[in-house]
């Protein structure tokens, strides 16, 4: 069931949580010799692979048609989940652009995973707050454009999602919209804290033996899917008609709304290669 913005955020503050990953009993530590799983991932619309440009091609739940003409964020602290209770995984941070042009920053490995049955992966959909300071991350082209304005609160930003949408109320005008994730601190309205809006996903994954020993050469495969329609409508409906402003980045309720509807977006599957 669809809920609306109005409808979640008269709720209590607990209603806007994503749900943490619980703690595991065991944590597997090196060093050793494992396999490497690679994660491939993947960006569609729907049931449309996502193509990004400036063409107007997609439509959400609320009947906004828009366009994705970039798409830039982060995934962190990525977490293989084992039937047994166990976890093993890496708390680096990966830029991920998806414009095929890109697509070498679609791909992350993880070395050394330990034998086991694989039941699901986790990940931080953006940066922890130990990660997201000022000058946490290497230099680069790539962070020094995703950096968070110091008045907003500074570090990093978790996403940027832009393109343009069709007003609805005068056809054939097209306007911006800038979907914008990442922490706010902003006395001036009233902060007294950092929000910072990460998100945990956990996806499930069919139960899948992990052997170095069967195939040391072929590694593994998890294929994450990323479906950018749901941060628009999944399980809150996001309109662009409705919002006050599209520059979202200092607006606590939109942020948190994003937060909701963040870990709908992600699925995964498993496979050899």
């Amino acid at each position: 069931m669809k809920i609306s913005l109005q409808t979640l955020f008269a709720l209590s503050p607990l209603a806007v949580l994503v749900v943490a990953i619980s703690a595991c009993d065991e944590d597997i530590t090196g060093p050793f010799e494992g396999s490497t799983v690679n994660l491939e991932i993947s960006h569609v619309v729907g049931t449309a692979d996502l193509v990004v440009d400036d063409v107007i091609r997609y439509a959400n739940v609320a009947g906004n048609n828009y366009s994705v003409k970039d798409l830039r964020y982060y995934v962190s602290n990525f977490t293989v989940h084992f039937d047994d209770g166990s976890t093993y995984g890496s708390s680096a941070a990966h830029f991920v652009d998806a414009r095929a042009s890109r697509s070498e920053t679609h791909s992350i490995q993880l070395e050394n995973v330990p034998d086991g049955t694989v039941v699901g992966i986790s990940m931080v959909y953006g940066l922890d707050a130990e990660t997201n300071v000022d000058g946490a991350l290497p230099n680069t082209l790539d962070t020094a454009d995703m950096e968070w304005p110091p008045p907003m609160g500074g570090g990093y930003h978790y996403m940027k999602l832009e393109g343009r949408w069709e007003d609805s109320g005068n056809p054939g005008s097209l306007l911006g919209y800038t979907t914008h994730t990442g922490a706010r601190f902003m006395p001036s309205m009233g902060d007294t804290y950092r929000h910072h809006h990460f998100i945990n996903v956990y996806m499930d994954l069919v139960d899948t033996a992990i052997d170095h020993g069967e195939s040391p050469e072929e590694g593994y495969e998890i294929r994450i899917t990323y479906d950018v329609n749901d941060w628009y409508e999944d399980p809150v409906t996001y309109d662009f008609e409705a919002l006050p402003q599209q520059m979202v980045m200092p607006l606590l309720d939109v942020q948190e709304q994003l937060m909701v509807n963040g870990p709908s977006c992600f699925s995964a599957s498993f496979a050899t290669v």
